[in-house]
Protein backbone atom coordinates (compact mmCIF):
# COMPACT_ATOMS: atom_id res chain seq x y z
CA UNK A 1 0.00 0.00 0.00
CA UNK A 2 1.50 3.36 -0.96
CA UNK A 3 2.64 5.39 2.04
CA UNK A 4 0.62 8.39 0.83
CA UNK A 5 -2.64 6.52 1.42
CA UNK A 6 -3.77 7.15 4.99
CA UNK A 7 -5.98 4.57 6.62
CA UNK A 8 -7.63 7.08 8.93
CA UNK A 9 -8.50 9.56 6.20
CA UNK A 10 -12.17 10.46 5.93
CA UNK A 11 -11.86 10.26 2.18
CA UNK A 12 -12.73 6.87 0.82
CA UNK A 13 -11.07 7.48 -2.53
CA UNK A 14 -7.63 7.99 -4.00
CA UNK A 15 -7.20 9.54 -7.45
CA UNK A 16 -4.00 9.11 -9.44
CA UNK A 17 -2.85 10.76 -12.67
CA UNK A 18 -0.78 8.84 -15.18
CA UNK A 19 -0.33 5.51 -16.94
CA UNK A 20 -2.30 2.89 -15.00
CA UNK A 21 0.36 0.19 -15.57
CA UNK A 22 3.10 2.34 -14.05
CA UNK A 23 0.86 3.43 -11.19
CA UNK A 24 -0.24 -0.11 -10.35
CA UNK A 25 3.37 -1.33 -10.07
CA UNK A 26 3.51 0.55 -6.76
CA UNK A 27 0.78 -1.67 -5.30
CA UNK A 28 1.39 -5.09 -3.74
CA UNK A 29 -0.02 -8.38 -4.99
CA UNK A 30 -3.57 -9.33 -3.94
CA UNK A 31 -4.51 -5.81 -2.80
CA UNK A 32 -7.85 -4.95 -4.46
CA UNK A 33 -11.15 -6.80 -4.07
CA UNK A 34 -12.48 -5.99 -7.53
CA UNK A 35 -11.84 -4.03 -10.71
CA UNK A 36 -14.74 -2.18 -12.35
CA UNK A 37 -13.74 -0.16 -15.38
CA UNK A 38 -14.62 1.32 -18.74
CA UNK A 39 -11.43 1.09 -20.82
CA UNK A 40 -11.05 2.75 -24.23
CA UNK A 41 -13.07 0.87 -26.86
CA UNK A 42 -10.27 1.42 -29.40
CA UNK A 43 -12.69 2.42 -32.15
CA UNK A 44 -11.11 5.86 -32.74
CA UNK A 45 -14.28 7.57 -31.53
CA UNK A 46 -14.35 11.27 -32.43
CA UNK A 47 -10.74 10.92 -33.60
CA UNK A 48 -9.47 10.67 -30.02
CA UNK A 49 -5.80 9.66 -29.88
CA UNK A 50 -6.27 7.53 -26.77
CA UNK A 51 -9.04 5.48 -28.41
CA UNK A 52 -6.96 3.54 -30.90
CA UNK A 53 -4.30 0.82 -30.97
CA UNK A 54 -2.57 -1.10 -33.77
CA UNK A 55 -2.70 -4.40 -31.84
CA UNK A 56 -5.72 -4.26 -29.57
CA UNK A 57 -5.14 -7.53 -27.74
CA UNK A 58 -1.53 -6.55 -26.99
CA UNK A 59 -2.74 -3.18 -25.73
CA UNK A 60 -5.26 -4.80 -23.40
CA UNK A 61 -2.83 -7.47 -22.14
CA UNK A 62 -0.48 -4.75 -20.91
CA UNK A 63 -2.88 -3.33 -18.34
CA UNK A 64 -4.74 -6.57 -17.62
CA UNK A 65 -1.56 -8.28 -16.38
CA UNK A 66 -1.15 -5.66 -13.66
CA UNK A 67 -4.83 -5.80 -12.74
CA UNK A 68 -4.59 -9.58 -12.41
CA UNK A 69 -1.60 -9.23 -10.10
CA UNK A 70 -3.12 -6.66 -7.74
CA UNK A 71 -6.52 -8.38 -7.48
CA UNK A 72 -7.07 -10.84 -4.65
CA UNK A 73 -7.57 -14.50 -5.65
CA UNK A 74 -11.17 -14.94 -6.76
CA UNK A 75 -11.51 -11.20 -7.36
CA UNK A 76 -13.68 -10.16 -10.31
CA UNK A 77 -13.03 -7.73 -13.12
CA UNK A 78 -15.85 -6.02 -14.97
CA UNK A 79 -14.89 -4.16 -18.14
CA UNK A 80 -16.99 -2.51 -20.87
CA UNK A 81 -16.28 -2.81 -24.58
CA UNK A 82 -17.67 -1.90 -27.98
CA UNK A 83 -19.64 -4.49 -29.96
CA UNK A 84 -17.05 -4.77 -32.71
CA UNK A 85 -14.00 -4.84 -30.41
CA UNK A 86 -15.33 -6.92 -27.50
CA UNK A 87 -13.63 -10.06 -28.80
CA UNK A 88 -10.21 -8.43 -28.50
CA UNK A 89 -10.84 -7.53 -24.86
CA UNK A 90 -12.28 -10.95 -23.98
CA UNK A 91 -9.39 -12.77 -25.63
CA UNK A 92 -6.83 -10.62 -23.80
CA UNK A 93 -8.64 -11.23 -20.50
CA UNK A 94 -8.20 -14.99 -20.95
CA UNK A 95 -4.68 -14.72 -22.32
CA UNK A 96 -3.33 -13.04 -19.15
CA UNK A 97 -4.90 -15.64 -16.86
CA UNK A 98 -8.42 -14.53 -15.95
CA UNK A 99 -11.32 -16.97 -16.16
CA UNK A 100 -14.23 -15.51 -18.14
CA UNK A 101 -17.45 -16.07 -16.19
CA UNK A 102 -20.04 -14.32 -18.32
CA UNK A 103 -20.79 -11.56 -20.80
CA UNK A 104 -23.21 -8.94 -19.52
CA UNK A 105 -25.02 -6.52 -21.79
CA UNK A 106 -26.27 -3.00 -21.16
CA UNK A 107 -29.20 -2.63 -23.54
CA UNK A 108 -30.51 0.87 -24.25
CA UNK A 109 -32.84 2.63 -26.66
CA UNK A 110 -31.04 5.93 -27.20
CA UNK A 111 -28.41 4.81 -29.69
CA UNK A 112 -27.87 6.68 -32.97
CA UNK A 113 -27.58 4.74 -36.28
CA UNK A 114 -24.03 4.43 -37.56
CA UNK A 115 -24.07 4.80 -41.33
CA UNK A 116 -22.62 7.00 -44.00
CA UNK A 117 -24.75 9.77 -45.46
CA UNK A 118 -27.68 7.91 -47.01
CA UNK A 119 -27.75 10.41 -49.86
CA UNK A 120 -24.56 8.75 -51.09
CA UNK A 121 -26.09 5.28 -51.47
CA UNK A 122 -29.21 3.93 -53.24
CA UNK A 123 -32.52 4.67 -51.53
CA UNK A 124 -33.35 2.39 -48.62
CA UNK A 125 -29.77 1.22 -48.07
CA UNK A 126 -27.14 1.99 -45.46
CA UNK A 127 -23.83 0.78 -44.04
CA UNK A 128 -24.56 0.10 -40.38
CA UNK A 129 -27.11 -0.63 -37.67
CA UNK A 130 -28.27 1.39 -34.69
CA UNK A 131 -26.10 0.44 -31.68
CA UNK A 132 -28.40 -0.39 -28.76
CA UNK A 133 -26.17 -2.38 -26.43
CA UNK A 134 -22.71 -2.45 -24.93
CA UNK A 135 -21.08 -5.77 -23.97
CA UNK A 136 -19.37 -6.15 -20.61
CA UNK A 137 -16.91 -8.90 -19.75
CA UNK A 138 -17.21 -10.50 -16.31
CA UNK A 139 -14.07 -12.45 -15.43
CA UNK A 140 -12.37 -13.76 -12.30
CA UNK A 141 -8.83 -14.15 -11.06
CA UNK A 142 -8.25 -17.88 -10.42
CA UNK A 143 -9.42 -18.94 -6.96
CA UNK A 144 -7.46 -20.68 -4.26
CA UNK A 145 -9.44 -23.86 -3.67
CA UNK A 146 -13.22 -23.92 -3.67
CA UNK A 147 -15.53 -20.92 -3.92
CA UNK A 148 -16.41 -21.09 -0.17
CA UNK A 149 -12.77 -21.59 0.88
CA UNK A 150 -11.56 -18.67 -1.26
CA UNK A 151 -14.32 -16.45 0.08
CA UNK A 152 -13.52 -17.41 3.66
CA UNK A 153 -9.84 -16.48 3.21
CA UNK A 154 -10.05 -13.38 1.00
CA UNK A 155 -13.69 -12.23 1.08
CA UNK A 156 -13.80 -12.53 -2.71
CA UNK A 157 -14.92 -15.08 -5.29
CA UNK A 158 -18.70 -14.98 -4.84
CA UNK A 159 -21.28 -12.65 -6.42
CA UNK A 160 -23.59 -10.66 -4.13
CA UNK A 161 -26.77 -12.09 -5.62
CA UNK A 162 -29.27 -10.99 -2.97
CA UNK A 163 -27.93 -7.43 -2.91
CA UNK A 164 -28.43 -7.16 -6.68
CA UNK A 165 -31.84 -8.76 -7.08
CA UNK A 166 -34.41 -6.96 -9.23
CA UNK A 167 -37.23 -5.61 -7.08
CA UNK A 168 -40.57 -6.19 -8.81
CA UNK A 169 -42.64 -4.93 -5.89
CA UNK A 170 -43.92 -8.35 -4.83
CA UNK A 171 -42.76 -11.81 -3.83
CA UNK A 172 -41.71 -14.01 -6.75
CA UNK A 173 -42.06 -17.80 -6.96
CA UNK A 174 -38.99 -20.01 -6.99
CA UNK A 175 -39.61 -23.46 -8.42
CA UNK A 176 -37.30 -26.20 -7.20
CA UNK A 177 -37.33 -29.58 -8.93
CA UNK A 178 -37.62 -32.24 -6.25
CA UNK A 179 -36.21 -35.29 -8.02
CA UNK A 180 -33.65 -35.78 -10.77
CA UNK A 181 -32.21 -38.82 -12.49
CA UNK A 182 -28.50 -39.47 -12.51
CA UNK A 183 -28.25 -37.64 -15.84
CA UNK A 184 -29.98 -34.49 -14.53
CA UNK A 185 -33.28 -35.34 -16.16
CA UNK A 186 -36.51 -34.93 -14.25
CA UNK A 187 -37.90 -38.20 -12.90
CA UNK A 188 -41.17 -36.66 -11.80
CA UNK A 189 -42.29 -33.17 -12.89
CA UNK A 190 -43.15 -32.29 -9.32
CA UNK A 191 -42.36 -28.76 -8.20
CA UNK A 192 -42.06 -27.28 -4.74
CA UNK A 193 -43.00 -23.61 -4.87
CA UNK A 194 -41.15 -21.22 -2.58
CA UNK A 195 -41.41 -17.46 -2.43
CA UNK A 196 -38.69 -14.83 -2.41
CA UNK A 197 -39.62 -11.32 -1.32
CA UNK A 198 -36.28 -9.78 -2.27
CA UNK A 199 -36.90 -9.82 -6.01
CA UNK A 200 -35.70 -11.68 -9.08
CA UNK A 201 -32.29 -13.28 -9.44
CA UNK A 202 -30.04 -10.76 -11.28
CA UNK A 203 -29.68 -11.45 -14.99
CA UNK A 204 -26.74 -10.80 -17.30
CA UNK A 205 -28.50 -7.93 -19.07
CA UNK A 206 -29.34 -4.40 -17.96
CA UNK A 207 -32.10 -2.63 -19.87
CA UNK A 208 -33.44 0.88 -20.36
CA UNK A 209 -36.88 -0.28 -21.50
CA UNK A 210 -40.03 -0.89 -19.45
CA UNK A 211 -39.45 -4.63 -18.81
CA UNK A 212 -39.35 -4.96 -15.01
CA UNK A 213 -37.80 -8.43 -15.13
CA UNK A 214 -34.32 -6.92 -15.43
CA UNK A 215 -32.31 -4.18 -13.75
CA UNK A 216 -33.38 -0.89 -15.33
CA UNK A 217 -30.87 1.83 -16.16
CA UNK A 218 -31.16 4.68 -18.66
CA UNK A 219 -28.29 6.71 -20.08
CA UNK A 220 -27.13 9.57 -17.82
CA UNK A 221 -28.90 12.92 -18.08
CA UNK A 222 -27.19 16.31 -18.25
CA UNK A 223 -27.97 16.86 -14.55
CA UNK A 224 -26.26 13.58 -13.66
CA UNK A 225 -23.19 14.24 -15.80
CA UNK A 226 -22.68 17.72 -14.35
CA UNK A 227 -23.40 16.83 -10.69
CA UNK A 228 -20.79 18.46 -8.45
CA UNK A 229 -19.28 20.49 -11.30
CA UNK A 230 -20.77 23.94 -10.71
CA UNK A 231 -17.29 25.44 -10.42
CA UNK A 232 -16.39 24.44 -13.98
CA UNK A 233 -17.31 26.49 -17.07
CA UNK A 234 -20.01 25.44 -19.51
CA UNK A 235 -18.48 23.90 -22.62
CA UNK A 236 -19.55 24.82 -26.13
CA UNK A 237 -21.01 22.32 -28.56
CA UNK A 238 -17.93 22.69 -30.75
CA UNK A 239 -15.60 21.52 -28.01
CA UNK A 240 -18.02 18.79 -26.98
CA UNK A 241 -17.98 17.27 -30.47
CA UNK A 242 -14.54 18.54 -31.52
CA UNK A 243 -16.09 20.21 -34.55
CA UNK A 244 -16.32 23.80 -35.75
CA UNK A 245 -19.14 25.72 -34.05
CA UNK A 246 -22.35 25.53 -36.10
CA UNK A 247 -20.87 23.17 -38.67
CA UNK A 248 -22.75 20.27 -40.26
CA UNK A 249 -20.17 17.91 -38.79
CA UNK A 250 -21.18 19.00 -35.31
CA UNK A 251 -24.47 17.16 -35.83
CA UNK A 252 -22.83 13.98 -37.10
CA UNK A 253 -23.54 10.94 -34.93
CA UNK A 254 -20.00 9.70 -35.37
CA UNK A 255 -18.79 13.00 -33.91
CA UNK A 256 -20.95 12.57 -30.84
CA UNK A 257 -24.07 14.43 -31.93
CA UNK A 258 -26.45 15.08 -29.10
CA UNK A 259 -23.59 16.09 -26.83
CA UNK A 260 -23.94 19.73 -27.68
CA UNK A 261 -23.28 22.81 -25.59
CA UNK A 262 -24.55 23.85 -22.18
CA UNK A 263 -22.62 21.00 -20.57
CA UNK A 264 -19.72 20.98 -18.15
CA UNK A 265 -18.85 17.31 -18.33
CA UNK A 266 -18.26 16.48 -21.98
CA UNK A 267 -16.33 13.27 -21.48
CA UNK A 268 -17.43 11.18 -24.50
CA UNK A 269 -18.34 7.95 -22.67
CA UNK A 270 -20.02 8.83 -19.36
CA UNK A 271 -21.86 5.86 -17.83
CA UNK A 272 -24.90 6.06 -15.51
CA UNK A 273 -24.09 6.12 -11.80
CA UNK A 274 -26.83 3.60 -11.01
CA UNK A 275 -25.38 1.14 -13.54
CA UNK A 276 -21.91 1.40 -11.99
CA UNK A 277 -23.42 1.02 -8.51
CA UNK A 278 -25.12 -2.22 -9.51
CA UNK A 279 -22.02 -3.64 -11.16
CA UNK A 280 -19.66 -2.67 -8.33
CA UNK A 281 -22.07 -4.05 -5.75
CA UNK A 282 -22.35 -7.34 -7.63
CA UNK A 283 -18.63 -8.14 -7.48
CA UNK A 284 -17.29 -6.27 -4.45
CA UNK A 285 -17.56 -7.39 -0.80
CA UNK A 286 -18.97 -4.85 1.64
CA UNK A 287 -16.44 -2.13 2.48
CA UNK A 288 -14.21 -3.58 -0.24
CA UNK A 289 -11.53 -1.88 -2.33
CA UNK A 290 -12.42 -1.17 -5.96
CA UNK A 291 -9.85 -0.45 -8.66
CA UNK A 292 -10.69 1.65 -11.72
CA UNK A 293 -7.66 2.01 -14.03
CA UNK A 294 -9.59 4.14 -16.56
CA UNK A 295 -11.39 6.65 -14.37
CA UNK A 296 -12.56 9.16 -16.98
CA UNK A 297 -14.82 11.72 -15.32
CA UNK A 298 -15.30 9.58 -12.21
CA UNK A 299 -18.67 7.86 -12.54
CA UNK A 300 -17.44 4.60 -11.02
CA UNK A 301 -15.94 6.57 -8.15
CA UNK A 302 -19.30 8.26 -7.52
CA UNK A 303 -20.96 4.85 -7.47
CA UNK A 304 -18.42 3.52 -4.98
CA UNK A 305 -18.99 6.46 -2.64
CA UNK A 306 -22.73 5.77 -2.63
CA UNK A 307 -22.15 2.05 -2.03
CA UNK A 308 -19.61 2.60 0.75
CA UNK A 309 -16.62 1.09 -1.05
CA UNK A 310 -13.02 2.33 -1.01
CA UNK A 311 -12.07 3.50 -4.48
CA UNK A 312 -8.79 3.97 -6.35
CA UNK A 313 -9.11 5.66 -9.72
CA UNK A 314 -6.33 6.20 -12.27
CA UNK A 315 -6.66 8.58 -15.20
CA UNK A 316 -4.15 9.30 -17.95
CA UNK A 317 -5.94 12.63 -18.46
CA UNK A 318 -4.77 13.05 -22.06
CA UNK A 319 -4.60 16.27 -24.03
CA UNK A 320 -5.18 18.38 -20.90
CA UNK A 321 -8.90 17.60 -20.93
CA UNK A 322 -9.18 18.02 -17.17
CA UNK A 323 -10.86 14.66 -16.61
CA UNK A 324 -9.14 14.06 -13.27
CA UNK A 325 -10.29 17.43 -11.92
CA UNK A 326 -13.84 16.70 -13.09
CA UNK A 327 -13.67 13.28 -11.47
CA UNK A 328 -12.48 14.66 -8.15
CA UNK A 329 -15.32 17.20 -8.06
CA UNK A 330 -17.98 14.62 -8.93
CA UNK A 331 -16.67 12.01 -6.49
CA UNK A 332 -16.39 14.52 -3.64
CA UNK A 333 -19.97 15.58 -4.33
CA UNK A 334 -21.15 11.96 -4.24
CA UNK A 335 -19.34 11.28 -0.97
CA UNK A 336 -20.82 14.41 0.59
CA UNK A 337 -24.36 13.48 -0.54
CA UNK A 338 -24.06 9.73 -0.02
CA UNK A 339 -26.97 9.36 2.39
CA UNK A 340 -29.37 11.17 0.07
CA UNK A 341 -28.07 9.29 -2.98
CA UNK A 342 -28.82 5.99 -1.28
CA UNK A 343 -32.50 6.95 -1.50
CA UNK A 344 -32.74 9.11 -4.62
CA UNK A 345 -31.21 9.32 -8.09
CA UNK A 346 -28.37 11.72 -8.84
CA UNK A 347 -30.65 13.88 -11.00
CA UNK A 348 -33.28 14.19 -8.25
CA UNK A 349 -30.67 15.16 -5.66
CA UNK A 350 -29.29 17.84 -8.01
CA UNK A 351 -32.80 19.18 -8.66
CA UNK A 352 -33.48 19.33 -4.93
CA UNK A 353 -30.26 21.24 -4.30
CA UNK A 354 -30.98 23.71 -7.09
CA UNK A 355 -34.43 24.41 -5.63
CA UNK A 356 -32.88 24.97 -2.20
CA UNK A 357 -30.29 27.37 -3.62
CA UNK A 358 -32.99 29.22 -5.55
CA UNK A 359 -35.12 29.55 -2.40
CA UNK A 360 -32.18 30.94 -0.41
CA UNK A 361 -31.38 33.52 -3.13
CA UNK A 362 -35.01 34.64 -3.11
CA UNK A 363 -35.11 34.75 0.69
CA UNK A 364 -32.00 36.89 1.11
CA UNK A 365 -32.25 39.06 -2.01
Amino acid sequence: MPTSEKKKSKRRFKLLRGDCVKRLKKYPDNYFDSCVCDPPYLIEFMGLKWDKAKDQQKWHRRWLREVLRVLKPGGYIIAFAANKTYHHLACAVEQVGFVVRDMLEWIYLQGMPHSIDRAKVPKGLGTGLKPSKEPIVLAQKPREGTFPANHEKYGTGLLRIDDCRVDVGKAVPINVLEQYSGFGQVVQPDYETRWNEDGLWPANIVVTGPDKSFFYCAKPSKLEKDAGMDQFPVVTGGRATRRKEGSVGQNNGRAGAGRGGNLRNVHPTVKPVSLMQWLARLVTPKNGKVLDPFMGSGTCGMACMVEGFRYTGIELDPESQGYLDWARARIEWAQKNRKQLRKESVANVVKSQKKTKGFKRTLFS
